[in-house]
């Protein structure tokens, strides 16, 4: 067949729209690259703001913002400049998740995380907060946030983020400052305060030992706190292990095969990897504490955390800050001015408590231990992006607001530390001018910051620990017979305290309101510090502290063992050599259950040589260690699924957070080889290790 003629005319057409689309293309490319041209920061020029004197932003080889100011608040106003100029939507977002208004900028797709958030109010109550502020601080803030809204101004174009969710950019202010250190808060703890309301739910299902067992939250063989009792000997632990559950009071064979499957609740252990530790000058080279900080949060776009210098003039004389910000906050989250430096970790302790609310004559109320308590209705509107706005209905009592129910109806109440006044500020910022270990341990006991494990090192040689934070001191409960029973009358911590068992608040304020200090080392006889989110506090501490998911021991165990390996004196080498360390002891007794599984099975010929001469390292081109660490994972993941089949027989979508601890309960099971815990469907210890294998 002959192909039809294309005419001359045809073909000029199709040339003409051709070139036309490359054209749009290059049109398209180059609005895009002055876009994204336009909004990146200033590094060089001058500019003219009302400041105090000349302030500069210079930068390192690395990038490092170094800011040199003639005053403190000039400095910030030049910290909020360049933030602004470097992360605004990153602060953005920080402030909106906080604040439940992130649909503002997505549209109805982010509408249940806001409800989730809302739910708290913290626009509301940090608007209500900020006045109490000292006035000096509120001037800073003040300064900072007037630098931020300089910083997005002076940009040729707003970041590219906003032109792409075709949105504008909302000016900063100092209550958002609050809400960036309240969403580091709902980082680093548990706004759903799932522990407290699985341990509720075991609690109903479970025989005392089982629940002893299955919910033991610490490790006598891997925890290393830093607390001792009555001895100074770091092997003592006043939390034993309770005894495994025998066959009366647990039995995996009796439960129905799909609480077993019905969930999907495989999960994976929480990534924990925060860590410091100091050094006392007594055994330093210089005779100057040392400090070594690793802060590992979710890895993300750009990175949470901003490396800066600052520079300015005290009435002591100039002072140097150099260490990371929180891009929205003013100030050093860890640093060094030279005389001291400081650093933190996340202490995981309890900051959340439930207050089971006993139903009063109607929905607008509830008993407490004098009588009925009113409900009050607060009304919330979110913004939605291209749709009309959200309406929020919160009910709050003067415990905090209603969160949830229970896993028999009964609603809660959350009490949190960041909804009561002080439990929010921008004290932090003093840090930075504290002069010794034992001033800034001072200053962080008095923050209104997330509860981490502060330590501190100077100059002088003195190193400290506390934990930052308010920390609430727990009413004592009435004993009140009332018609309606609870499984927690004596109101203990890890459990949601009955409403009939308060008189007032379910707590009395805070320690330092109540001229209590927080637990403290200064100086300790060892001469070492360390942290590594697992228990630091004693059973004396606890009362107070309590346990909001402590991670595992052994990061904090090794980091301890090779802190005293050490005898003579430490260099900032020895410091890096422990912090590339990658031994990797939890996993030798895997890789020894591992081998016995293989052994004689042709079918792990192949794994059997890839594993057979691994040096025990947590070395990330070892496949080894990856296949060690893969299986120790799945058997974990299958014994938290197990672990959780008790509470699905009443509660079918019952599932567990992945403990921390799961590790101290799982080996005492696959040591005994007990057939009431082998979990279903498996028929033998050694089928169900190696199906784990097999996956």
């Amino acid at each position: 067949m002959q192909r039809p003629a294309v005419s001359g005319f045809a073909r000029f057409r199709f040339k003409r729209v051709v070139f036309a689309l490359l054209c749009l293309a290059l049109v398209f490319a180059l609005a895009l690259y002055w876009v994204l041209r336009a909004s990146l920061p200033q590094l060089d020029g001058t500019l003219r703001f009302e400041l105090n004197a000349q302030t500069t932003i210079g930068r390192d080889a690395l990038g490092t913002a170094i800011i040199t100011a003639d005053t403190r608040a000039d400095a910030y106003f030049a910290q909020g400049f360049v933030h602004a100029q470097e992360r605004f939507f990153e602060m953005d977002l920080t402030r909106r998740s906080a604040a439940g208004e992130l649909a503002e900028l997505f549209g109805a797709a982010a509408l249940p995380r806001d409800r989730a958030h809302r739910v708290h109010r913290m626009r509301a109550r940090l608007t209500a907060f900020y006045p109490t502020l000292p006035a000096a601080q509120r001037e800073l803030l003040e300064r900072y946030s007037a630098g931020v809204n300089a910083g997005l101004a002076a940009l040729d174009a707003k970041p590219w983020t906003y032109t792409l969710l075709r949105t504008q950019p909302r000016a900063w202010a100092p209550i958002d400052t609050l809400l960036v250190n309240a969403a580091m808060a709902f980082n680093l703890q548990d706004d759903t305060n799932t522990n407290e309301l699985n341990n509720d739910t075991a609690k109903r299902t479970l025989s005392p030992a089982a629940y002893a067992f299955l919910f033991n939250r610490v490790s006598a063989k891997w925890d290393a706190p830093l607390m001792q009792g009555n001895t100074d000997d770091p092997q003592t632990n006043e939390f034993p292990d309770p005894p495994m559950p025998n066959a009366a009071e647990l039995d995996f064979r009796t439960l129905p095969d799909a609480t077993f499957n019905a969930v999907a609740a495989r999960g994976s252990e929480a990534v924990r990897g925060s860590n410091n530790w100091a050094v006392s000058g007594a055994i330093t080279e210089t005779g100057s504490a040392m400090l070594a900080n690793d802060m590992h949060l979710g890895l993300g776009v750009p990175s949470i955390w901003f490396r800066q210098q600052l520079n300015y003039k005290t009435a002591s004389g100039p002072i140097c800050i150099t260490g990371l910000s929180l891009p929205g906050a003013p100030g050093t989250v860890v640093g060094s001015n030279g005389k001291v430096a400081w650093g933190n970790t996340n202490s995981y302790g309890d900051w959340l408590d439930f207050v089971r609310l006993i139903k009063g004559m109607g929905d607008d109320s509830y008993l407490s231990a004098d009588g009925a308590a009113p409900i009050t209705v607060v009304a919330e509107t979110i913004h939605v992006k291209g749709a009309p706005d959200d309406r929020l209905t919160v009910r709050e009592t003067r415990y905090g607001p209603i969160v949830g129910k229970d896993s028999v109806g009964n609603e809660l109440a959350l009490a949190w530390v960041i909804h009561r006044p002080g439990g929010v500020d921008a004290d932090a910022i003093d840090f930075e001018l504290s002069q010794t270990a034992a001033e800034l341990l001072a200053r962080a006991r008095q923050a209104g910051v997330p509860h981490n494990n502060i330590l501190a090192a100077d100059s002088a040689g003195h190193i400290g620990w506390t934990i930052s934070g308010q920390i609430p001191l727990r009413a004592p409960q009435r004993s009140v017979r009332t018609a309606v029973p609870d499984i927690n009358p004596d109101g203990e911590k890890s459990l949601p305290i009955p409403s009939t068992q308060l008189s007032a608040d379910v707590w009395q304020g805070f320690m330092a309101e109540n001229q209590m200090q927080a637990p403290e080392l200064l100086d300790p006889p060892g001469l070492r510090l360390y942290t590594a989110n697992a228990r630091v506090v004693n059973r004396a501490a606890d009362a107070f502290i309590g346990n909001g998911g402590y991670a595992l021991g052994a990061r904090a165990s090794r980091i301890r063992d090779l802190l005293n390996a050490r005898k003579t004196y430490f260099r900032e080498t020895d410091m890096l050599t422990m912090q590339l360390d990658d031994q990797a002891p939890l996993l030798e007794p895997w890789w020894q259950l591992l081998n016995t599984q293989i052994q004689g099975q042709s079918r792990y010929r192949d794994v059997s040589a890839l594993i057979g001469g691994w040096n025990r390292r947590a070395s990330a081109e070892s496949v080894a260690y990856r296949i060690v660490r893969s299986f120790r994972a799945e058997i974990l993941a299958e014994y938290v699924n197990a672990f959780a089949a008790p509470m699905r027989v009443q509660n079918p979508g019952f599932s567990l957070n992945f403990p921390g601890h799961a590790e101290v309960m799982v080996w005492p099971i696959l040591s005994a080889q007990a057939p009431h815990l082998l979990p279903k469907p498996h028929q033998s210890y050694a089928a169900f290790e190696r199906a784990c294998l097999d996956r």
